[in-house]
């Protein structure tokens, strides 16, 4: 009996011991993030900091944007792109001290993005928004379609994408997939010059951020931007990602180095980066505008007129000349209009080969005559019958 009582007792012991086992290491794995627990994979996914930050190091602007019916997927009154190495979209620096703080894996971080409500489906967005009502509607007239330009990228959570993206830092920014550098634009056509150069300058803030597919009305999911009210509480007038207030002045003349004073305000004459993210539109940077990155708009059959000849690639380009040819390629030749543009660095202007009788040059009042030839001193535009050069511009960070 005694013998029997003794087996018992060390049974039930060890029954103990497992138990006890069990329930610490059932603690122990329940106190590591990635053990979801009763959450879904949605409510876990979602419960960190936003995931995305972006930034761009080329800003570009073209004057003609006061031209009814421009071809949007050619033309834009501001585009943004990460053009250049060290530049493009990553996972936000509190995303990734909250991977570290929760010891959380990197494999598992693909999947936190799919499965996190604000990133899933985000997409890169670019627009003009008024600073004191940053979250409203973008400006412009016409349909968001045209007034709110998405990345080409599409979808961040896409396969083509979230897997190069799940492994970006601060350091290791992405900004070409397939071949497509990451850009994204606006136009606001058929509005005055004037009004155009207020609102990119003075009342407005030329805004990249995300675009998310969780707001509950559809109707949003064109036009919302993603901002940290959505996510926490946080400030009602600020939003994720950068903006920008440029100032723009007279072209510079190729040849001499002065101001086209009577040209009028057609390019980029200085950008300033703020911070939107706090809803403190602090100055953040200053970017370079340089005289290089100054482009004439010219209609295919314009050329000898305008002194618009090749040679049209870098061949010899050095410093600023071939950067400001590498940025307005990247910005200008891209899946859609591939075969639309030519470059001469040597003579500042861009040529749309598209432009003919058949289809007419959309830069420019078909009525008037271009004054490709008026110098420093030289007014032109001065009558009813004649019109000044437009002009694509840039500057970069």
């Amino acid at each position: 009996m005694l013998h029997v009582f003794k087996n018992n007792l060390k049974s039930i012991l060890s029954l103990a011991v497992l138990l006890s086992t069990s329930v610490l290491f059932y603690q122990n794995c329940a106190q590591v993030p990635e053990q979801k627990g009763l959450l879904s994979s949605e409510e876990f996914a979602s419960q960190g900091p936003f995931p995305l930050d972006v930034e761009p190091d080329t800003y570009a602007y073209m004057s003609c944007s006061d031209r009814p019916e421009l071809d949007k997927t050619s033309y834009f009154t501001v585009k943004l792109g990460a053009i250049f190495s060290g530049s493009g979209i990553f996972l936000s620096q509190a995303f990734q001290d909250y991977l570290a703080a929760n010891n959380i894996k990197a494999s598992k971080v693909k999947q936190m993005l799919i499965d996190n409500r604000y990133s899933r489906e985000a997409k890169l967005q670019v627009s003009l928004r008024l600073p004191s009502n940053i979250k409203g509607n973008p400006l412009g007239t016409g349909p968001y379609a045209g007034r709110v330009g998405v990345s080409p990228w599409g979808s961040l959570t896409s396969t083509a994408v979230v897997n190069d993206l799940a492994l970006t830092t601060t350091e290791n920014k992405l900004n070409i997939i397939n071949g497509k550098p990451l850009v994204g634009s606006f136009l606001i056509s058929n509005i005055s010059e004037g009004a155009i150069v207020d609102a990119i300058s003075n009342s407005g803030i030329s805004v990249i951020g995300f675009q998310g597919a969780f707001f509950s009305d559809a109707s949003q999911k064109d036009y919302r931007i993603i901002a940290p009210s959505d996510l926490s509480g946080g400030n009602l007038n600020a939003v994720y990602g950068r903006g920008y207030v440029a100032t723009v002045g007279a072209p510079t003349d190729k040849n001499t180095g002065g101001l086209l004073n009577a040209h009028n305000s057609k390019v980029l004459a200085s950008l300033t980066e703020k911070n939107v993210v706090d809803g403190s539109f602090a100055p953040i940077a200053s970017w370079n505008c340089k005289a290089q990155a100054q482009y004439r708009i010219v209609p295919a059959g314009h050329e000898n007129s305008a002194g618009c000849g090749g040679p049209w690639d870098a061949t010899g380009l050095q410093g600023d000349d071939l950067k400001a040819y590498t940025a307005a390629k990247a910005l200008l030749i891209d899946s859609v209009s591939s075969t639309r543009w030519r470059i001469s660095q040597t003579n500042r202007c861009i040529v749309d080969t598209l432009a003919s009788s058949s289809i007419p040059a959309q830069c420019y009042n078909q009525n008037k005559s271009i004054e490709w030839g008026r110098g420093v001193l030289d007014v032109c535009g001065g009558s009813n019958n004649y019109q000044c050069p437009e002009y694509l511009s840039i500057c970069w960070r």
